[in-house]
């Protein structure tokens, strides 16, 4: 049985002679959809050899999921003294071992469930052994991160063999074996593609089904590549077996004009360029991970999206343009937009310097107090003496506005508590020109208590260059495609069904990338407004 079967260093000399298909499968597919996975494969492997990746398993929703709880365990275990780790332990053995139900060999799913077994040994292993600080440092975090991602992997090895596909279990979690460098540069991805390379090859006529978490690097793999390190893992794969082409199946058709579960009247698009993609995925949508289109750019491997219900409907894919997205993005004539997208959880800070500033000097003091405290920036406004910043926090930045007899006596109680020197919270932690969300007389409000921590320090270190205006439930609503700056009259459009609706901006850019147009609105109209653009801007004839 395969899944008993764990490369882990020793590399094969056998060469597969042809170029396979890559297929990655995310942990929401893996968690629900496992039968419908296998099938998928059962078909693709009678076309082609392939090449399987796997996230770790989610359920309904990706805060529930094997990583999450993971992750929660991990900081449990390294308090002192512990909570209750062990009950989130004994949860997700239980529920891998209960995925196996769907294997119909008693030996196949026997010898599953004795690795899952040894899996979760040695994670009460590791947990059990968690320095005592209240942390979770990278490398401790990385350890117990990756047991999601192989229980995920030996379930669809289990799988795959039961339905008749010879495969191979490869574990990645120990594939880097050279010094990483504190930058990631280009090499050290193509280091990574060949420590790859040798491991695939041992696999010989078999499947390989590969863990999407792929070693240990300095800083963690989820602090330095974000969440989407298994779509990265797969692109690198990819490359190092020169692969026809990347499938990420996901439990949509493609990508649409808009979420369909927002605009039913999205459609499907046929193909899209790297550029569009990655600007979809920075602004809202979750097309591909941006690292992931990188890798394969310069082999022209193209990403093919599909849904794993649906898995003869032909999908969006993904691919440079001959000449190149600069070079075609030049050659284009003026068309229609591609897509239009929403990001939301976006606070904007309007910060207005209280003295003369030369302005690079201004906007480079702005950027790096920003900057040094974790706070992405994903818009920029300024003139002279003023800059507006627009972030992306995934987290409440402040209360919900208060009440007006509430707003009231809250005043009231601040300024007998500041009369008394006696505000418990303290002065620091209060931003006194926060903005109501949704006031469009922007009129400043009471007090809030921004939540963030690092938003409330970076707050109040631009105070010392002028005053801060914190204004936040609001939402990128970005409209994008190649030859869009070369449209003339889009942004008339754009603007004018946003006008036409009475949906007021907070910012706007266009510019900075020539394939979009992005505006800063209220949170709340967000919905109304992806849908009277995408009538206005994507409902033909």
């Amino acid at each position: 049985m395969a899944v008993g079967t764990v490369v882990n260093g020793d590399s094969g000399d056998s060469v597969w002679g042809v170029k396979p298909a890559v297929l990655k499968f995310g942990g929401t597919s893996v968690g629900k959809f496992a039968p419908e996975i296998a099938q998928i494969c059962l078909s693709a492997v009678k076309k082609s050899k392939i090449a399987v990746i796997c996230s770790a398993r989610s359920g309904v929703s990706k805060a529930g999921g094997t990583t999450n709880r993971l992750l929660r365990a991990a900081r449990d275990a390294s308090r002192e003294p512990p909570a209750d780790y062990n009950t989130i332990v004994a949860k997700l053995r239980e529920e891998h071992i209960q995925a196996a139900a769907c294997i119909t060999s008693p030996e196949i799913r026997q010898n599953f469930n004795i690795h899952v077994d040894v899996l979760f040994e040695e994670l009460s292993q590791v947990l059990d052994s968690a320095p005592k600080s209240g942390v979770v440092d990278s490398a401790y975090g990385d350890r117990v991160i990756s047991v999601g991602e192989k229980l995920s992997a030996s379930l669809l090895t289990a799988l795959l063999e039961d339905r008749g596909i010879s495969s191979r279990y490869i574990d990645l979690s120990d594939a880097i074996d050279f010094l990483v460098p504190d930058r990631l540069s280009p090499e050290f991805y193509q280091n990574l593609s060949s420590c790859f390379r040798e491991r695939l090859l041992s696999s010989e006529d078999r499947v390989p089904v590969i863990t999407g978490f792929f070693g240990k690097i300095p800083g963690g793999l989820v602090n330095r590549l974000g969440r989407g390190y298994s779509d990265l893992c797969a692109a690198l794969v990819a490359v190092a077996l020169q692969a026809t082409e990347l499938q990420v199946w996901k439990e949509v058709d493609g990508v649409f004009t808009a979420d369909p579960r927002k605009v039913p009247t999205a459609r499907l698009l046929p193909t899209l360029t790297p550029s569009e993609a990655g600007e979809l995925t920075f602004y809202g949508s979750e097309v591909i991970h941006n690292l992931t289109l990188e890798q394969l750019g310069r082999p022209r491997i193209p990403i093919r999206i599909k849904n794993v219900l649906r898995p003869h409907g032909a999908g969006t894919i993904i691919q440079r343009d001959e000449l190149g997205d600069s070079a075609a993005q030049k050659s284009l004539r003026p068309k229609r937009p591609t897509a239009v997208t929403v990001k939301e959880q976006i606070t904007v800070l309007n910060v207005h310097s209280n003295r003369k500033l030369d302005s690079p000097d201004f906007l480079a003091k702005i950027c790096t107090i920003a900057s040094s405290h974790g706070l992405a920036i994903d818009l920029i406004e300024k003139s002279e003496c003023h800059v507006s910043l627009a972030l992306h926090n995934s987290r409440p930045v402040s209360f919900p506005p208060w009440s007006s007899s509430s707003a009231a006596a809250s005043s009231s109680n601040n300024s007998n508590n500041n009369n008394n020197n006696s505000n418990q919270g303290g002065d620091d932690d209060i931003v006194d020109t926060a903005i109501n969300p949704g006031s469009r007389s922007r009129e400043i409000t009471s007090r809030y208590r921004i939540q963030d921590e690092n938003l409330r320090v970076a707050v109040r270190e631009l105070e010392e260059y002028g005053s801060v205006d914190v204004v936040h439930g609001m939402a990128i609503l970005s409209l994008i495609g190649m030859g869009l700056k070369r449209s003339v009259g889009i942004a008339y459009k754009f603007l004018g069904a946003l006008a036409s609706n009475n949906i007021n901006l907070e910012m706007l850019s266009q510019g900075g990338s020539e394939i979009s147009i992005a505006a800063v609105i209220e949170q709340r109209e967000a919905l109304r407004a992806l849908s009277v653009v995408h009538s206005e801007l994507f409902t033909y004839d």
